[in-house]
């Protein structure tokens, strides 16, 4: 029997054409048809046009990420706006991740469960290992934790030890009879993909940071997809909520904003899916 989340995520990726999860960044620039003229209403401008955002992109992508710290910065506004966001995206059929502040992570039972109970995300990052002995309850929910690279506290030291750990980890959850539908992802660099993914095998799901043109989209498809060419991963770290924002001219760019976000994750899908189909047809002509 299959993890949940992951059963979940490949149906979206069927849905969307897309191994995507964008970053949902709270930022200091909003868009100015989302201002209101009076001072204080900042989290209210964000709050419109990151819901208008999710709802955007929920049929180009199959998951999204919130980094946590992000928004604690505000404080319980901050908090109650993340919650209300992870709420958005779920109701349009996203998978969601939230990627924690490590320092306030510990991996004991206590932060795991507080991490899942509180923001009733399908996946979060954690800095360590949860502990065998505890948790056991979120996994048979379908949760995933996914560990790294945040690792020096913990003293591992690559991407590559991080997919060992997971499949060790994994290894000994399958021989708990009520764990063997567990999930476990780990989290690498896109230059780093196809390497650990070797390591990792192919029950381990990947969440991978780079952009595509960084890192080249070859190379990092050799890790979001395992040997039987199933989706095991998702690209993240690129952040579109500043796609309408011309950094060099200091200015927005030209176009309707939302037009603007959802040509930059299209141009990305577009560069991953010819790389999966390269690989598809690598594999089949036993390349």
């Amino acid at each position: 029997m299959e993890n949940v989340f992951v059963v979940s995520y490949r149906k979206r990726v069927e849905s969307t054409k897309s191994v995507l999860c964008p970053r949902i960044v709270l930022s200091e620039r909003v868009p100015f048809g989302y201002k209101y003229p009076k001072a204080g209403n900042y989290l209210q401008s964000v709050k419109d046009y990151l819901c208008d955002l999710i709802n955007s992109i929920s049929e180009m992508v199959p998951a999204v990420e919130f980094q946590k710290v992000s928004y604690s910065v505000l404080g319980e506004k901050g908090e109650a706006l993340l919650r209300q966001l992870i709420d958005r995206a779920q109701r349009r059929h996203l998978c969601t991740i939230l990627d924690i502040n490590f320092l306030d992570n510990t991996g004991t039972r206590e932060s795991v469960e507080k991490v899942f109970d509180t923001y009733g995300v399908d996946a979060c990052t954690f800095a360590c290992v949860p502990k065998f002995s505890c948790g056991k309850e979120w996994l048979e929910r379908g949760h995933i934790p996914i560990f790294g690279p945040k690792i020096e506290p913990v003293g591992l030291e690559s991407c590559q030890d991080n997919a060992r750990m997971a499949l060790s980890w994994i290894t000994e959850l399958e021989k708990e009879k009520n764990c063997r539908s567990a999930g476990i992802g780990c989290l690498v660099k896109a230059k780093e993909a196809a390497r650990c993914r070797q390591i990792a095998g192919d029950d381990i799901f990947f969440l991978i940071c780079g952009d595509v043109l960084d890192c080249g989209a070859d190379e990092t498809v050799d890790g979001l997809l395992n040997s039987r060419g199933e989706p095991m991963g998702t690209l993240t770290g690129l952040d579109f909520t500043l796609s309408w924002w011309d950094e060099e001219k200091k200015k927005p760019r030209e176009g309707k904003t939302l037009d603007l976000v959802k040509a930059a994750v299209q141009s990305a899908n577009v560069k991953l899916n010819a790389a999966i189909q390269r690989k598809s047809s690598k594999k089949q002509r036993g390349g």
